[in-house]
């Protein structure tokens, strides 16, 4: 057997060792929650909440042995995007200790901004290529408060970029519409399981200040959709993520937070397609999160 198909399995054990991991942990949560009862139904609380968020994204991609036989030198390229992104969450907690939310990310207006992303430019020359770029994020956990101060969190999330360049200068994108296809884009996902800390250092009268550290092994993908042939690239994602974040009350039934959050991805992909077999992409997607929200509770 060759090493390299030795170090694959390999990798698909260790992250499917790890997904189950996770699981095993989700399903004893919920087994460990006691049916509720007309008194500990009574401790559930609901709490809906909108935010509005200032995203900063900073995306660079890497084939280091270039690409088939067209470009066979290495290629590289970046983009960074400023994103105004509406938020909306749901969050359910019972008896104080356990809590389970979901919140959903999405762009409000796409941005536009120079790329040289490759093969949103021209290919091999120094141009930028004006580019839309929108990212959409959905994130599910599932938490314990260890201890006053300390909750635990395990939890699973799906993240998407789309890069859409304009038709100029021969690109794909040119290509792809005089040859009557539309518009070409750029996609990357990332999901799978994360698991994290959230750690309270302030708390008191006016509010409270906490910390909040993560970290997720994802399935990671980057496709295309040029007519004549296009990139499918997979592989494993690492991702990392910090934040700080205050909530004070404004009332006995609304709160407000801010948050300053800073995440980062790292794809490391090899073409499964077949066009490219000897190539491999490496895509770092850097996010730092300013937003501000409100929370009501019931």
């Amino acid at each position: 057997m060759k090493a390299s198909n030795i170090k694959q399995r390999y990798n698909i054990a260790q992250k499917d060792f790890f997904h189950y991991i996770i699981i095993t942990l989700i399903a004893v949560t919920l087994f460990s929650i006691q049916p509720a009862t007309a008194s500990s139904a009574s401790k559930i609380n609901i709490t809906p909440s909108v935010g509005f968020q200032y995203k900063l994204l900073s995306f660079e991609q890497d084939y280091p042995t270039g690409l088939g036989t067209a470009f066979p030198n290495k290629l590289s390229g970046g983009i960074e995007a400023q994103l105004p992104v509406l938020s909306l969450g749901l969050t359910l907690s019972m008896r104080s200790k356990y809590f389970l939310s979901f919140f959903v990310d999405d762009t409000i207006n796409e941005a536009n901004e120079d790329s040289s992303v490759p093969f949103t430019n021209t290919t091999n020359s120094n141009t930028e290529t004006e580019t839309s770029v929108q990212r959409r994020d959905y994130n599910f956990a599932l938490g314990y408060q260890a201890a006053s101060d300390l909750a635990l969190f395990v939890g699973y999330m799906r993240g998407k970029t789309e890069l859409t360049p304009d038709a100029q200068n021969l690109n794909l994108a040119q290509r792809q519409s005089d040859a009557g296809f539309g518009q070409y884009t750029q996609t990357y996902r990332e999901d799978g399981f994360f698991f994290g800390i959230n750690y309270r250092l302030i708390n008191n009268n006016l509010g409270s200040l906490s910390t909040r550290v993560a970290y997720a092994l994802l399935d990671g993908e980057y496709t295309d959709n040029y007519f004549s042939q296009s990139f499918r690239f997979e592989g494993d994602t690492k991702g990392s993520s910090i934040a700080i974040r205050w909530t004070g009350p404004l009332t006995d039934k609304m709160s407000y937070d801010l948050n300053l959050g800073y995440q980062e991805f790292e794809l490391k992909g090899r073409d499964i397609s077949g066009a490219f077999r000897n190539n491999s992409v490496i895509t770092t997607e850097e996010i730092t999160t300013l937003s501000a929200g409100l929370l009501w509770h019931f």
